[in-house]
């Protein structure tokens, strides 16, 4: 263990992941209100209006009450006009462009990391606008699925009277957060990684830890960073400046960090495939220089 948290912490020194978790964070600060809007709307090809704001609603259980605070609104404003949009629009484009680009940063880290030589624009912009439509398109099967489990789930409970249940079915959006992040997760260290690192590109069993521990992680940040949110919330007159200011302060601390967790995932990745493959096997000495000294100890020449 002493050993590995040596190793994560020289890749992150290395790696610089500290300045790479800031700059994600901007972009993703930049491309919130867009990736809500192209999200809604995605939502709302197949959902009615009233099933997207209740799935919206759902964020409330899995995020601190700060910064569901800064997105409720709007994602309850965006959800009442879903279908009203056409997934054309220049602001859908916008939208997808804008999380497309936080994922030109991903694929830059990984490279860093992985310390192979980093790949042009062009084909980093490629691969990121590929990435953005897997991404988009896992997550609207898994949240539209995760939708009417909830729904048969309800029914079941309401049917059959079976209210004692509802605390642990409250408890379980743990479970489902953990899900849900470690599948998005596990999909974008699986196509973020260097082409050049076949191991890593070809399959998503190399990426399971790093994946499970940012899932883990997020869920303790979110806990955690809503209690200390609720506890640094000033009173009197203090409170009307800190909605304006300490919740877009709060905002741009919890994108950090996850994105620090997220990049530590992906050098975990790495070290541990690094410690699969084992030490580099020797090289062998050179046939031409062992036969010189063979020769050079002969009695004759």
């Amino acid at each position: 263990m002493k050993r590995f948290l040596k190793a994560l912490l020289r890749q992150i020194d290395e790696s610089d992941l500290l300045a790479l978790a800031a700059e994600m964070a901007f972009g993703l600060l930049l491309a919130l209100f867009p990736g809500m809007l192209i999200s809604v709307s995605l939502l709302g090809l197949v959902q009615n209006a009233y099933n997207v704001q209740y799935i919206t609603g759902l964020l409330s259980a899995f995020l601190p009450a700060d910064i569901y605070a800064s997105l409720g609104p709007a994602l309850k404003s965006l959800a009442s006009s879903g279908r009203e949009r056409s997934i054309l629009t220049i602001t859908m484009v916008t939208g997808f462009l804008s999380i497309a680009s936080v994922f030109l940063t991903v694929i830059k880290a990984q490279e860093k990391i992985h310390a192979v030589p980093p790949t042009s624009f062009v084909k980093r912009a490629g691969r990121s606008l590929v990435i953005t439509v897997v991404i988009m398109s896992a997550l609207l099967v898994v949240v539209n699925a995760i939708f009417y489990y909830i729904m048969a789930q309800y029914h079941i409970v309401s049917r059959f009277q079976l209210w004692a249940l509802s605390p642990y079915i409250l408890k379980a959006r743990f479970v489902l957060a953990f899900g849900i992040m470690f599948f998005a997760t596990i999909l974008i260290y699986r196509y973020s990684a260097p082409l050049s690192r076949s191991r890593f590109y070809r399959g998503f069993r190399p990426h399971w830890k790093g994946a499970a521990f940012l899932a883990l992680s997020w869920i303790l940040l979110t806990v955690s960073f809503g209690l200390i949110v609720r506890y640094q919330t000033p009173s009197g007159s203090l409170r009307d400046a800190y909605s304006y200011v300490g919740r877009m302060s709060a905002m741009m601390l919890y994108l950090y960090v996850s994105s620090f967790l997220f990049l530590v995932g992906a050098a975990i990745n790495q070290i541990d495939a690094v410690s699969d493959e084992g030490p580099q096997p020797e090289a062998s000495p050179d046939p031409e220089h062992e036969e010189t000294e063979h020769t050079d100890d002969l009695p004759f020449r």
